[in-house]
């Protein structure tokens, strides 16, 4: 029997191994995700993707976008290649974002140089078209090793429509070398003679003025012989003006434009005229004229009226702009954020802020500024906010200990860690090692309960859980608590456990063929019951309790009235299921209650009581007393019958003698 236990506590070790294994298929299953380079394929970018995003950047080129198409080739250089295809991949794009850069500084050059010799300055013109010349000679150059370089790449990645799409950057070529062409034409007509050169002048009624008064300039355009040149248009620009102002030269050649002054405060404004090239005249432009701006400039003070507040909280903003009377300007306050305005009242104001729930713990910039408008300029001032959130407390409790595998309560409270007021609907995440994060929620008092599972890979020792709490209420604190308890893994013990089992019982084993056989009479089975075979069965019953003992007095009696007692290895019920239709109806009914008491006694640790026990043994043994009685009146009869002839000894009387005699 003890190589029986033995051999059973083997059997769990082995199982408890399997379970414990079978929990780490799963992240394995993650780890080995990629060992597959095919599993990686999906990974890489496709060439439909590819194609997508360099047809985005040959349009943009078209277009003359090259800003945006400088952004694309730098995401699109940022794309997953293989290794093999990285330097192609990349020197490609280096050398198309240089084109584009190229190309880009080419059309601003042509464009300046069109607008001064539009202006007759035709030294500045000449000069630009140099530099817009040498720049297009670049990105000539770079676009003949990119579509060498398109061409390597676009059979490696097997897109060739990336080598037929870089023919962009050879129309845009194409392009700016015919306005750079059309540039040098009107200078050489200006140079040549061809149209004639023109002098404009420009002059102000005044050197100063307020911000939104009147400004008249006048002045006149001639030829460059002197002679007036009438019914010409000629164009007054005014810096820091939302646009240019326009007149028409009379028969004198002269003109006169009026205009507001315009809101450039800090500093003066400069005033041109130009006339662009028209009706055989090239165009000319004028000396700078200064205009000084006269404006008010606000001495602004803000404050608050709390330096430290939290979420949720009211701070009331007010100050003065330092400007008596109305002018039509305005306050900003810029705090946590968002924007806020108020007009205000002989120059003072205030207006009241709410400190938002996503207002950043710690010192917050509330800028104050005064939007300009009319003789009203700009100011600007800065106040400070402490921004505080209410301390709270997490507490935890868990078991002192748990098995592997199974599931633990976790509980405690979220308060407030200055006063101890609960802390309601906090959201509380409690993190468990290999197992993830679980939530809950603080009740009214503050408590919270999470039930957390114990992974059944869990080694066995100190086994630690995190909780943080997230209060509802944007005033209080967040706050991280700990513990642990002790997990016990019944696996980790089960390889020593069963070695030595198996171990055991194979010298058990070899000491019972060594020994003697006439134990062979000795009850069978039950496996556990640890219960010898003398004087009824009942040695050792005091130890295991009196249902144990009632049942192995019960089966040990069934066993000898059927002569087939249970066998090695046999449970409880597998034994009752043979016997139940064999040793009648009376014995069966207690029998069964008997079984089921035995085993919940035995497995699952409940206590019956031993009167019950009992009383279902003596049903047992009288329903057997009564059935043996029956059996021999048969027999008896069947004797007289038959002559008197005794039973053989291989007989039903034979065979019971036998299990008697055991």
């Amino acid at each position: 029997m003890r190589r029986d236990l033995a051999l059973l506590i083997g059997t769990m070790a082995v199982v408890a191994m399997i379970l414990g294994g079978a929990s780490l298929l799963p992240a394995a299953e993650r780890a080995m995700r990629h060992s597959d380079a095919k599993a990686a394929q999906a990974e890489l970018p496709s060439p439909a993707a590819l194609l997508s995003g360099y047809s985005t950047v040959f349009s943009a080129v078209l277009s003359g976008g090259y800003s945006d198409a400088a952004s694309l080739i730098s995401y699109l250089n940022s794309s997953y290649v293989p290794e093999n295809v990285r330097y192609i991949f990349a020197r490609f794009n280096s050398l198309f974002a240089s084109a584009v850069s190229d190309l880009n500084q080419t059309e601003a050059l042509v464009a300046e140089a069109r607008g001064a010799i539009g202006v007759g300055m035709v030294a500045e013109a000449r000069a630009l078209a140099g530099n817009a010349s040498a720049s297009l000679w670049r990105a000539n150059s770079t676009a003949s090793l990119l579509r060498d370089s398109s061409a390597a790449l676009a059979s490696q990645l097997k897109v060739p429509q990336i080598r037929t799409g870089v023919s962009s950057v050879d129309e845009r070529i194409a392009y700016l070398a015919q306005e750079l062409s059309e540039v040098r034409s009107e200078i050489a007509r200006v140079e040549a003679g061809d149209l004639a050169r023109t002098v404009i002048a420009v002059e102000l009624d005044r050197s100063e003025a307020w911000v939104g008064s009147p400004v008249t300039a006048s002045g006149s355009l001639s030829a460059e012989g002197g002679s007036p040149v009438a019914g010409a248009t000629v164009r007054v620009s005014v810096e820091g003006a939302p646009g240019e102002y326009s007149a028409v030269t009379g028969e004198d050649g002269s003109y006169s434009v009026t205009f507001p002054a315009p809101p450039v405060y800090g500093g003066p404004a400069a005033v041109h005229a130009y006339f662009p090239a028209s009706g055989g005249y090239a165009g000319s432009r004028s000396a700078d004229a200064v205009l000084r701006i006269l404006w008010l400039k606000p001495a602004l003070e803000a404050k608050l009226n709390a330096t430290r507040a939290k979420p949720g909280d009211w701070i009331l903003v007010s100050g003065s702009t330092g400007i008596g009377g109305s002018h039509g300007e305005r306050v900003r306050v810029s705090a946590f954020g968002g924007i806020f305005t108020a007009d205000p009242s002989d120059g003072a104001f205030s207006f009241a802020v709410q400190v938002p729930a996503g207002a950043t713990s710690g010192r917050n910039t509330i800028s104050v500024s005064v939007v300009p408008s009319g003789v009203v300029g700009p100011a600007s001032a800065a106040t400070y906010l402490e921004v505080y959130r209410i301390p709270t407390a997490l507490t935890l409790t868990l078991p002192p200990a748990s098995i592997s595998g199974a599931n633990v309560t976790v509980s405690g409270r979220v308060v407030s860690a200055s006063d101890g007021a609960a802390v309601s609907n906090a959201a509380v995440l409690v993190r468990v090692p290999g197992a993830g994060v679980y939530s809950g929620l603080s009740g009214e008092d503050g408590s919270f309960r999470v039930d957390v599972p114990i992974g059944i890979a869990v080694p066995t020792g100190w086994f630690e859980v995190s909780a943080t709490a997230y209060p509802a209420a944007a005033a209080y604190q967040q706050s991280s608590a700990s513990s642990g308890l002790y997990a016990v893994n019944p696996s980790i013990a089960a390889v020593p456990v069963a070695a030595l089992a198996i171990a055991y019982s194979a010298v058990g084993r070899g000491r019972a063929r060594g020994g003697a056989r006439g134990v062979s009479g000795k009850p069978q089975g039950l496996v556990g019951l640890g219960v010898g075979a003398g004087s009824g069965g009942k040695a050792g019953a005091g130890a295991l309790g009196a249902v144990v003992s009632a049942y192995h007095r019960a089966a040990a009696a069934i066993g000898r009235s059927l002569g087939n007692p249970i066998g090695r290895g046999e449970t409880l019920r597998e034994f009752l299921r043979r016997v139940r239709g064999k040793a009648g109806g009376d014995a069966a009914e207690p029998f069964g209650e008997l079984t089921i008491m035995a085993e919940e006694e035995l497995y699952a640790g409940r206590v019956h009581e031993a009167a019950r026990a009992e009383s279902l043994l003596q049903r047992v043994l009288s329903s057997l007393s009564a059935l043996r009685g029956r059996i021999s009146g048969a027999e008896g009869r069947a004797v007289s019958a038959g002559g008197g002839e005794e039973p053989s000894e291989g007989g039903a009387g034979g065979r019971g003698a036998g299990n008697r005699g055991a």
